[in-house]
């Protein structure tokens, strides 16, 4: 394993953010849901008042991440677009229109 990393934290995380940033919005937000479950169970471990500070910090931190991809993933949308519209959409449905003509 490679110890570099460990000394290069902030760079390590800023690229992270930068990959996620480039991925597709829905990577991005189950990146976010991700770090919120790591972190909320690392903090839930901790027991006195002021790992509790620590732990409701970091929640608010996790909750801005989660905010943050989820105005990253509702600024791609065009006006009037339906999120995950081609999940609801019926397949082939222009063949259809065709055979009814």
């Amino acid at each position: 394993m490679d110890t570099s990393v460990l000394y290069n934290l902030p760079e390590f995380f800023s690229a992270v953010w930068r990959w996620s940033a480039h991925q597709d919005s829905r990577v991005s937000f189950a990146i976010g849901v991700a770090t919120t479950i790591v972190i909320g169970r690392l903090f839930s471990l901790f027991a006195n008042p002021a790992q509790k500070i620590l732990a409701f910090a970091g929640f608010i931190v996790v909750a801005i991440i989660v905010l943050a991809s989820w105005v990253s993933f509702a600024g791609v949308l065009q006006p009037g677009e339906i999120p995950f519209g081609k999940a609801a959409s019926t397949p082939n449905v222009e063949t259809l229109t065709e055979i009814q003509k």
